[in-house]
């Protein structure tokens, strides 16, 4: 199996809910400067779907 699958799977959820075009989203990144970490937010509107 692929590693890069086989680690991405430990941290899926089992159930994603359905995302659709005009739906609000916000994002949660983990950002690491230098020796600090923080999380930061990013909201937006989805505007395609491919």
């Amino acid at each position: 199996m692929d590693l890069i699958k086989v680690l991405s799977e430990q941290y899926m959820k089992p159930e994603l809910p359905e995302l659709n075009v005009g739906d609000t989203v916000r994002i949660t990144v983990r950002v690491k400067e230098g020796s600090r970490e923080r999380n930061q937010a990013f909201e937006g509107t989805i505007i395609a779907k491919k």
